[in-house]
């Protein structure tokens, strides 16, 4: 018995992600919601009725990432997405809490794709025989677009893979920033996403619509949308960034990393 549908699996495998609608049910993302907002009141002075006193945490919410009311996010349906994408009990989260807390108060009034700190969080080399772990992105509110839901790129870890075998065992030891930043200005829709080469006009049309193939593997910029309760599972290399929240209302979501029970993170 599955989870995942087989066109779900491939989704994950082949574009590095699945939306998985309704993972936990939206009344307990509510209540996580009101804990939170229960925190910014008591720590900073932030009221979820007052907009005037509305100012970005600049210190991580552990109180709410920690609370025992987050343990009711891990339902069958998560639990066994998670199975299917990674094996029935071969995987495990560091840490006792199921994400950090991302927090984004509207802080832009133009939104379009960003240029600045792509990413990925964990090594290439403990991928090369199939996705050893998985990034989770769990909606705790509403989140339209342009609303500061985290892009990714679709598709981009197959770029990482094949760079990755292309490489020179002493290339290898480089350090994690340096292949990121060689990656980033390997082909030339990689250098215009980040801001490189030639100003691209509009972006959100070029980047997510039209989207581009690096070296043959079709790629484009996906935004995370959807309602309180959804869950976003995407390969550990799909690189990513944060995006500007132009909307009205806070970004609220958590992230965590769910590797392999035997991922090495020092493998080369």
């Amino acid at each position: 018995m599955t989870t995942l549908s087989d066109d779900q699996l491939a989704s994950f495998h082949e574009r590095g992600f699945v939306k998985l609608e309704g993972a936990f049910a939206p009344e307990h993302a509510a209540c996580q919601r009101a804990m939170i907002w229960s925190e910014l009141a008591q720590r900073d002075g932030v009221l979820e009725d007052d907009r005037t006193t509305w100012r970005q945490p600049r210190r991580q919410l552990r109180q709410s990432r920690d609370h025992g009311l987050q343990k009711d996010m891990a339902t069958p349906r998560l639990l066994g997405a998670l199975d299917d994408v990674l094996g029935t009990d071969a995987w495990m989260k560091q840490g006792h809490h199921w994400g950090s807390i991302l927090f984004t108060f509207p802080n832009a009034h133009v939104w379009d794709v960003p240029k600045k700190t792509w990413h990925w969080d964990t090594p290439i080399a403990p991928h090369r025989r199939g996705a050893a772990g998985v990034q989770m992105f769990s909606l705790l509110a509403p989140l339209a677009h342009a609303g500061g839901g985290t892009v990714f790129i679709a598709g981009m870890h197959e770029v990482l893979l094949r760079y990755y075998d292309a490489l020179e065992d002493d290339e290898r030891t480089a350090r994690h920033a340096t292949h990121r930043k060689r990656v980033m200005k390997s082909h030339p829709w990689l250098r215009e996403l980040a801001g490189h080469n030639r100003e691209i006009d509009d972006r959100e049309s070029y980047f997510m619509t039209e989207g581009g193939d690096v070296d043959g593997s079709p790629v484009c910029v996906q935004e995370m949308t959807g309602e309180p309760g959804d869950v976003y599972l995407l390969h550990p290399l799909s690189a990513h960034t944060w995006a500007p929240n132009a909307g009205d209302t806070p970004r609220i979501m958590r992230s965590k990393m769910i590797v392999h029970r035997d991922f090495d993170w020092r493998e080369r």
